[in-house]
Protein backbone atom coordinates (compact mmCIF):
# COMPACT_ATOMS: atom_id res chain seq x y z
CA UNK A 1 0.00 0.00 0.00
CA UNK A 2 2.95 2.34 0.78
CA UNK A 3 4.48 1.58 -2.07
CA UNK A 4 1.69 2.17 -4.43
CA UNK A 5 1.54 5.89 -2.93
CA UNK A 6 5.31 6.56 -3.64
CA UNK A 7 5.07 5.40 -7.13
CA UNK A 8 1.47 8.36 -7.84
CA UNK A 9 4.19 11.00 -5.78
CA UNK A 10 7.02 10.57 -7.97
CA UNK A 11 5.37 11.51 -11.28
CA UNK A 12 4.00 14.64 -9.87
CA UNK A 13 7.63 16.00 -7.93
CA UNK A 14 9.33 15.35 -11.18
CA UNK A 15 6.85 17.61 -12.78
CA UNK A 16 7.00 20.28 -9.88
CA UNK A 17 11.13 19.80 -10.86
CA UNK A 18 10.63 20.58 -14.24
CA UNK A 19 8.48 23.35 -13.88
CA UNK A 20 10.85 25.27 -11.36
CA UNK A 21 13.89 24.21 -13.79
CA UNK A 22 11.35 26.44 -16.43
CA UNK A 23 11.03 29.43 -14.67
CA UNK A 24 14.48 29.77 -13.22
CA UNK A 25 15.82 29.67 -16.94
CA UNK A 26 13.04 31.67 -18.39
CA UNK A 27 12.07 34.69 -15.39
CA UNK A 28 16.02 35.06 -14.30
CA UNK A 29 15.08 33.60 -11.01
CA UNK A 30 12.83 34.42 -7.68
CA UNK A 31 12.33 37.94 -6.91
CA UNK A 32 14.00 39.00 -3.32
CA UNK A 33 12.08 39.59 -0.28
CA UNK A 34 12.50 43.09 -0.78
CA UNK A 35 11.30 43.48 -4.21
CA UNK A 36 7.99 41.90 -2.73
CA UNK A 37 7.48 44.16 -0.35
CA UNK A 38 4.51 46.24 -1.27
CA UNK A 39 3.55 44.82 -4.20
CA UNK A 40 0.00 44.51 -2.42
CA UNK A 41 -1.74 47.56 -1.19
CA UNK A 42 -4.72 48.47 0.02
CA UNK A 43 -7.16 50.07 -2.18
CA UNK A 44 -8.54 53.35 -2.51
CA UNK A 45 -12.06 54.73 -3.58
CA UNK A 46 -12.90 56.72 -6.29
CA UNK A 47 -13.71 59.97 -5.80
CA UNK A 48 -15.08 62.42 -8.14
CA UNK A 49 -17.65 65.53 -8.03
CA UNK A 50 -21.26 65.40 -7.12
CA UNK A 51 -23.49 65.44 -10.63
CA UNK A 52 -24.99 69.29 -11.18
CA UNK A 53 -27.97 70.44 -13.01
CA UNK A 54 -25.96 71.58 -15.83
CA UNK A 55 -24.75 68.37 -16.33
CA UNK A 56 -28.26 66.89 -16.90
CA UNK A 57 -29.96 67.45 -20.14
CA UNK A 58 -33.64 66.60 -21.01
CA UNK A 59 -34.68 66.86 -24.78
CA UNK A 60 -38.19 68.77 -25.64
CA UNK A 61 -40.89 68.21 -23.36
CA UNK A 62 -43.36 69.28 -25.87
CA UNK A 63 -42.05 65.78 -28.20
CA UNK A 64 -41.99 64.25 -24.73
CA UNK A 65 -45.81 64.92 -24.38
CA UNK A 66 -46.57 64.22 -27.89
CA UNK A 67 -44.94 60.53 -27.57
CA UNK A 68 -46.83 60.43 -24.65
CA UNK A 69 -49.74 60.91 -25.94
CA UNK A 70 -52.97 58.70 -27.54
CA UNK A 71 -53.09 60.74 -31.06
CA UNK A 72 -49.06 59.63 -31.30
CA UNK A 73 -49.57 55.79 -30.14
CA UNK A 74 -52.67 55.38 -32.97
CA UNK A 75 -50.63 57.30 -35.55
CA UNK A 76 -47.58 54.69 -34.66
CA UNK A 77 -50.25 51.93 -35.24
CA UNK A 78 -51.54 53.11 -38.32
CA UNK A 79 -50.00 50.85 -40.96
CA UNK A 80 -50.91 53.43 -43.59
CA UNK A 81 -48.85 56.47 -41.79
CA UNK A 82 -46.44 53.60 -41.62
CA UNK A 83 -45.61 53.67 -44.58
CA UNK A 84 -46.40 57.49 -45.64
CA UNK A 85 -42.89 57.69 -42.53
CA UNK A 86 -41.19 55.24 -45.37
CA UNK A 87 -41.58 57.17 -47.87
CA UNK A 88 -38.74 59.01 -49.22
CA UNK A 89 -40.61 62.25 -50.42
CA UNK A 90 -41.93 62.65 -46.74
CA UNK A 91 -38.57 63.02 -45.46
CA UNK A 92 -37.74 65.65 -48.16
CA UNK A 93 -40.87 67.50 -47.60
CA UNK A 94 -39.58 67.85 -43.85
CA UNK A 95 -36.51 68.54 -44.78
CA UNK A 96 -37.57 71.69 -46.68
CA UNK A 97 -36.89 74.99 -45.63
CA UNK A 98 -40.40 76.37 -46.64
CA UNK A 99 -41.72 73.45 -43.87
CA UNK A 100 -39.91 74.85 -41.22
CA UNK A 101 -41.15 78.66 -42.15
CA UNK A 102 -44.24 77.36 -41.73
CA UNK A 103 -43.83 75.62 -38.18
CA UNK A 104 -42.58 78.78 -37.38
CA UNK A 105 -45.51 81.18 -38.42
CA UNK A 106 -47.94 81.99 -35.61
CA UNK A 107 -50.69 82.27 -38.28
CA UNK A 108 -50.07 77.99 -38.75
CA UNK A 109 -50.28 77.35 -35.40
CA UNK A 110 -53.57 79.65 -35.06
CA UNK A 111 -54.67 77.47 -37.63
CA UNK A 112 -54.16 74.33 -36.16
CA UNK A 113 -55.78 75.36 -32.67
CA UNK A 114 -58.95 76.51 -34.83
CA UNK A 115 -61.54 74.36 -34.03
CA UNK A 116 -63.11 74.57 -37.78
CA UNK A 117 -59.76 72.94 -39.32
CA UNK A 118 -60.37 70.20 -37.26
CA UNK A 119 -63.77 69.53 -38.40
CA UNK A 120 -62.70 69.70 -41.86
CA UNK A 121 -59.81 66.90 -41.21
CA UNK A 122 -62.92 64.86 -39.76
CA UNK A 123 -64.72 65.60 -43.07
CA UNK A 124 -65.05 62.11 -45.33
CA UNK A 125 -64.86 64.63 -48.20
CA UNK A 126 -61.40 66.17 -47.47
CA UNK A 127 -60.16 62.35 -47.11
CA UNK A 128 -61.33 62.14 -50.73
CA UNK A 129 -60.06 65.19 -52.11
CA UNK A 130 -56.63 64.44 -51.21
CA UNK A 131 -57.52 60.83 -52.21
CA UNK A 132 -57.94 61.93 -55.96
CA UNK A 133 -55.35 61.94 -58.54
CA UNK A 134 -56.70 65.36 -59.94
CA UNK A 135 -55.38 66.92 -56.56
CA UNK A 136 -51.87 65.36 -56.31
CA UNK A 137 -51.60 66.66 -60.30
CA UNK A 138 -52.76 70.51 -59.08
CA UNK A 139 -50.29 70.29 -55.87
CA UNK A 140 -47.47 69.06 -58.40
CA UNK A 141 -48.01 71.77 -60.77
CA UNK A 142 -45.64 74.67 -60.54
CA UNK A 143 -47.99 77.23 -61.14
CA UNK A 144 -50.14 76.22 -58.43
CA UNK A 145 -46.78 76.95 -56.28
CA UNK A 146 -46.44 80.50 -57.61
CA UNK A 147 -49.76 81.16 -57.23
CA UNK A 148 -49.32 80.86 -53.26
CA UNK A 149 -45.78 82.78 -53.53
CA UNK A 150 -48.28 85.46 -54.88
CA UNK A 151 -48.06 88.28 -52.68
CA UNK A 152 -52.24 89.16 -54.22
CA UNK A 153 -53.09 85.57 -52.76
CA UNK A 154 -52.49 86.37 -49.24
CA UNK A 155 -54.58 89.24 -49.92
CA UNK A 156 -56.88 87.79 -50.68
CA UNK A 157 -57.04 84.86 -47.82
CA UNK A 158 -56.76 88.40 -45.67
CA UNK A 159 -59.67 90.17 -47.26
CA UNK A 160 -63.06 89.57 -44.63
CA UNK A 161 -64.84 89.51 -47.96
CA UNK A 162 -63.25 86.24 -48.93
CA UNK A 163 -64.05 84.44 -45.63
CA UNK A 164 -67.68 85.74 -45.78
CA UNK A 165 -67.54 84.00 -49.09
CA UNK A 166 -66.25 80.35 -47.49
CA UNK A 167 -68.86 80.78 -45.08
CA UNK A 168 -71.71 81.11 -47.70
CA UNK A 169 -73.92 78.05 -48.37
CA UNK A 170 -74.24 79.23 -51.99
CA UNK A 171 -70.49 78.88 -52.45
CA UNK A 172 -70.71 75.57 -50.72
CA UNK A 173 -73.30 74.48 -53.53
CA UNK A 174 -71.55 75.51 -56.04
CA UNK A 175 -68.43 73.54 -55.53
CA UNK A 176 -70.74 70.56 -55.36
CA UNK A 177 -72.40 71.35 -58.77
CA UNK A 178 -71.18 69.21 -61.41
CA UNK A 179 -71.10 71.95 -64.10
CA UNK A 180 -68.99 73.95 -61.76
CA UNK A 181 -65.93 70.79 -62.11
CA UNK A 182 -66.69 70.76 -65.76
CA UNK A 183 -66.09 74.55 -65.85
CA UNK A 184 -63.01 74.27 -64.61
CA UNK A 185 -62.10 71.00 -66.58
CA UNK A 186 -63.09 73.41 -69.84
CA UNK A 187 -59.75 74.71 -71.53
CA UNK A 188 -61.51 77.41 -72.97
CA UNK A 189 -62.14 78.21 -69.05
CA UNK A 190 -58.37 78.05 -68.32
CA UNK A 191 -57.56 80.20 -71.37
CA UNK A 192 -59.87 83.24 -70.14
CA UNK A 193 -57.99 82.59 -66.47
CA UNK A 194 -55.17 83.47 -68.64
CA UNK A 195 -56.11 86.42 -70.39
CA UNK A 196 -55.27 89.86 -69.33
CA UNK A 197 -58.40 91.46 -70.26
CA UNK A 198 -60.04 89.13 -67.59
CA UNK A 199 -57.59 90.06 -64.82
CA UNK A 200 -58.37 93.67 -65.53
CA UNK A 201 -62.06 93.13 -65.52
CA UNK A 202 -61.33 91.71 -62.08
CA UNK A 203 -59.41 94.60 -60.62
CA UNK A 204 -62.10 96.62 -61.76
CA UNK A 205 -63.89 98.12 -59.15
CA UNK A 206 -67.31 98.04 -61.28
CA UNK A 207 -66.95 94.81 -61.58
CA UNK A 208 -66.96 94.57 -58.26
CA UNK A 209 -70.00 96.65 -57.86
CA UNK A 210 -71.94 94.36 -60.07
CA UNK A 211 -71.11 91.24 -57.89
CA UNK A 212 -72.68 93.47 -54.53
CA UNK A 213 -75.77 94.16 -56.27
CA UNK A 214 -79.16 91.76 -55.37
CA UNK A 215 -80.51 92.30 -59.16
CA UNK A 216 -77.17 90.45 -60.09
CA UNK A 217 -77.85 87.20 -57.95
CA UNK A 218 -81.12 87.54 -58.43
CA UNK A 219 -80.29 87.15 -62.74
CA UNK A 220 -77.59 83.95 -61.35
CA UNK A 221 -80.38 82.67 -59.20
CA UNK A 222 -82.89 82.49 -62.41
CA UNK A 223 -83.33 79.60 -64.24
CA UNK A 224 -83.69 81.28 -67.55
CA UNK A 225 -80.03 82.42 -67.25
CA UNK A 226 -78.98 78.98 -66.30
CA UNK A 227 -80.43 78.11 -69.50
CA UNK A 228 -78.65 80.98 -71.45
CA UNK A 229 -75.10 79.17 -70.52
CA UNK A 230 -76.44 75.98 -71.52
CA UNK A 231 -77.51 76.96 -75.26
CA UNK A 232 -74.98 76.01 -77.55
CA UNK A 233 -75.78 79.26 -79.58
CA UNK A 234 -74.43 81.29 -76.18
CA UNK A 235 -71.39 79.79 -76.06
CA UNK A 236 -70.73 80.07 -80.38
CA UNK A 237 -71.57 83.89 -79.72
CA UNK A 238 -68.62 84.08 -76.48
CA UNK A 239 -66.55 82.24 -79.08
CA UNK A 240 -66.98 84.97 -81.88
CA UNK A 241 -64.44 87.43 -82.94
CA UNK A 242 -67.15 89.99 -83.08
CA UNK A 243 -68.19 89.45 -79.90
CA UNK A 244 -64.33 90.27 -78.11
CA UNK A 245 -64.43 93.35 -80.16
CA UNK A 246 -67.56 94.18 -79.06
CA UNK A 247 -66.95 93.88 -75.17
CA UNK A 248 -63.22 96.03 -76.25
CA UNK A 249 -64.95 98.89 -77.41
CA UNK A 250 -65.32 101.54 -75.17
CA UNK A 251 -68.69 102.92 -76.37
CA UNK A 252 -69.76 99.39 -74.84
CA UNK A 253 -68.36 100.48 -71.92
CA UNK A 254 -69.98 103.80 -72.27
CA UNK A 255 -73.59 102.11 -72.70
CA UNK A 256 -73.39 99.56 -69.18
CA UNK A 257 -72.97 102.77 -67.30
CA UNK A 258 -75.74 104.84 -69.10
CA UNK A 259 -78.47 104.91 -66.17
CA UNK A 260 -81.28 105.09 -69.49
CA UNK A 261 -79.69 101.42 -69.96
CA UNK A 262 -80.43 100.04 -67.04
CA UNK A 263 -83.84 101.47 -66.92
CA UNK A 264 -84.29 99.12 -70.34
CA UNK A 265 -83.51 96.43 -68.39
CA UNK A 266 -85.68 97.55 -65.14
CA UNK A 267 -88.87 97.78 -67.80
CA UNK A 268 -91.02 94.74 -68.36
CA UNK A 269 -91.21 95.46 -71.54
CA UNK A 270 -87.84 95.07 -72.58
CA UNK A 271 -89.01 91.27 -70.98
CA UNK A 272 -91.19 90.81 -73.13
CA UNK A 273 -89.77 91.57 -76.22
CA UNK A 274 -86.47 88.79 -75.46
CA UNK A 275 -89.29 86.78 -74.59
CA UNK A 276 -90.93 87.12 -77.82
CA UNK A 277 -90.07 84.47 -80.58
CA UNK A 278 -90.26 87.05 -83.11
CA UNK A 279 -87.26 88.88 -81.51
CA UNK A 280 -85.56 85.01 -81.77
CA UNK A 281 -86.29 85.05 -85.19
CA UNK A 282 -85.00 88.96 -86.00
CA UNK A 283 -81.58 87.26 -83.84
CA UNK A 284 -81.30 84.24 -86.16
CA UNK A 285 -81.73 86.34 -89.50
CA UNK A 286 -78.63 87.25 -91.45
CA UNK A 287 -79.90 90.33 -92.61
CA UNK A 288 -79.80 91.81 -89.03
CA UNK A 289 -76.07 91.01 -88.21
CA UNK A 290 -75.22 92.58 -91.37
CA UNK A 291 -77.22 95.90 -90.16
CA UNK A 292 -75.08 95.53 -87.04
CA UNK A 293 -71.66 95.27 -89.34
CA UNK A 294 -73.08 98.54 -91.35
CA UNK A 295 -70.69 101.37 -90.55
CA UNK A 296 -74.04 103.73 -91.33
CA UNK A 297 -76.09 102.07 -88.14
CA UNK A 298 -72.98 103.09 -86.21
CA UNK A 299 -73.39 106.23 -87.41
CA UNK A 300 -76.95 106.24 -86.50
CA UNK A 301 -76.32 105.18 -83.17
CA UNK A 302 -73.53 107.94 -82.39
CA UNK A 303 -76.30 110.37 -83.62
CA UNK A 304 -77.59 112.75 -80.81
CA UNK A 305 -80.66 112.83 -82.50
CA UNK A 306 -81.11 108.99 -82.63
CA UNK A 307 -80.95 109.55 -78.87
CA UNK A 308 -83.55 111.95 -78.78
CA UNK A 309 -85.35 110.03 -80.40
CA UNK A 310 -85.50 106.94 -78.07
CA UNK A 311 -86.04 109.33 -75.43
CA UNK A 312 -89.19 110.94 -76.56
CA UNK A 313 -92.15 109.65 -75.36
CA UNK A 314 -94.49 109.40 -78.98
CA UNK A 315 -91.68 106.89 -79.96
CA UNK A 316 -92.69 104.80 -76.76
CA UNK A 317 -95.96 105.30 -77.73
CA UNK A 318 -94.87 104.26 -81.40
CA UNK A 319 -93.63 100.90 -80.09
CA UNK A 320 -96.55 100.23 -78.14
CA UNK A 321 -99.24 100.65 -81.56
CA UNK A 322 -100.22 97.55 -82.74
CA UNK A 323 -100.49 99.26 -85.79
CA UNK A 324 -96.91 99.68 -86.07
CA UNK A 325 -96.59 96.12 -84.87
CA UNK A 326 -98.30 95.34 -88.01
CA UNK A 327 -96.33 97.52 -90.34
CA UNK A 328 -92.99 95.83 -89.44
CA UNK A 329 -94.87 92.40 -90.33
CA UNK A 330 -96.14 93.84 -93.72
CA UNK A 331 -93.71 92.50 -96.59
CA UNK A 332 -94.63 95.51 -98.37
CA UNK A 333 -92.63 97.18 -95.33
CA UNK A 334 -89.62 95.06 -95.77
CA UNK A 335 -89.84 95.67 -99.82
CA UNK A 336 -89.61 99.05 -98.86
CA UNK A 337 -86.50 99.11 -96.58
CA UNK A 338 -85.07 97.14 -99.21
CA UNK A 339 -85.32 99.94 -101.57
CA UNK A 340 -82.77 101.86 -102.75
CA UNK A 341 -84.83 104.70 -103.58
CA UNK A 342 -86.30 104.77 -99.98
CA UNK A 343 -82.25 105.19 -98.48
CA UNK A 344 -81.68 108.02 -101.16
CA UNK A 345 -84.71 110.01 -99.71
CA UNK A 346 -83.18 109.24 -96.11
CA UNK A 347 -80.05 110.58 -97.16
CA UNK A 348 -81.31 113.64 -99.22
CA UNK A 349 -80.78 116.48 -96.84
CA UNK A 350 -83.93 118.01 -97.96
CA UNK A 351 -85.81 114.93 -96.56
CA UNK A 352 -83.63 115.89 -92.93
CA UNK A 353 -84.95 119.65 -93.07
CA UNK A 354 -88.73 118.39 -93.86
CA UNK A 355 -88.96 116.25 -90.67
CA UNK A 356 -87.19 118.84 -88.72
CA UNK A 357 -90.16 120.94 -89.94
CA UNK A 358 -92.70 122.04 -87.16
CA UNK A 359 -95.31 122.67 -89.91
CA UNK A 360 -94.54 119.11 -91.27
CA UNK A 361 -94.85 117.37 -87.49
CA UNK A 362 -97.93 119.17 -86.85
CA UNK A 363 -99.34 118.02 -90.63
CA UNK A 364 -98.34 114.75 -89.43
CA UNK A 365 -100.05 114.82 -85.77
CA UNK A 366 -103.15 115.48 -87.75
CA UNK A 367 -105.87 113.00 -88.03
CA UNK A 368 -106.95 113.91 -91.39
CA UNK A 369 -103.72 112.94 -92.74
CA UNK A 370 -103.69 109.35 -90.77
CA UNK A 371 -106.47 108.97 -92.66
CA UNK A 372 -105.39 110.05 -95.91
CA UNK A 373 -102.61 107.51 -95.37
CA UNK A 374 -104.77 104.51 -94.32
CA UNK A 375 -106.88 105.37 -97.14
CA UNK A 376 -107.11 102.56 -100.25
CA UNK A 377 -107.65 104.76 -103.06
CA UNK A 378 -105.19 106.95 -101.16
CA UNK A 379 -102.22 104.26 -101.71
CA UNK A 380 -103.12 103.04 -105.06
CA UNK A 381 -102.58 106.12 -106.37
CA UNK A 382 -99.42 106.64 -104.73
CA UNK A 383 -98.48 103.18 -106.14
CA UNK A 384 -99.65 104.87 -109.70
CA UNK A 385 -97.20 108.05 -109.06
CA UNK A 386 -94.19 105.56 -108.56
CA UNK A 387 -94.39 103.91 -111.91
CA UNK A 388 -95.24 106.86 -113.93
CA UNK A 389 -91.93 108.21 -112.17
Amino acid sequence: MKMATSNKTIPIIAAGVVLLAAVAYFGGGFPSGNELTGTVAPAERYRAEGVTESDVVLGDQALVDLMQSDAFTRIMNDPELAGLLADGRYNDFFADGRFNRLMADGRFNDLMADGRFNDLFADGRFNDLFADGRFNDLMADGRFNDLFADGRFNDLFADGRYSDLMADGRFNKLFADGRFNKLFADGRFNKLMADGRFNKLMADGRFNDLLADGRFNDLMADGRFNDLFADGRFNDLMADGRFNDLMADGRFNDLFTDGRFNDLFADGRYNDLFADGRFKDLLADGRFNDLFADGRFNDLFADGRFNDLFADGRFNDLMADGRFNDLMADGRFSDLMADGRFNDLLADGRFNDLVANASFNSLAANANFSRLFSDANFSAAFGRYNNIR
